[in-house]
């Protein structure tokens, strides 16, 4: 659906900033208001939903690469 699609792109931007150098310092709630997520809460489980992670791990895995 047109909604799903919506959300899928606002996940991928999501993750493409929790992995970027240039947002590293951004908190994830912050990234999350960003990409149009009201609730980190609610974020945070579709982000594991589709990615099968949580902001927080994606950000420990890169985390040596953006230093």
């Amino acid at each position: 659906t047109l909604q799903k699609s919506i959300w899928n792109l606002r996940l991928e931007q999501s993750r493409e900033m929790l992995a970027s150098r240039a947002h590293n310092r951004q908190t994830i709630s912050e990234i999350a208001l960003q990409c149009g997520f009201s609730s980190s809460s609610h974020f945070s489980r579709l982000f594991r939903q589709r990615f099968e992670m949580t902001p927080k791990e994606l950000r420990h895995c890169v985390e040596p690469y953006l230093q």
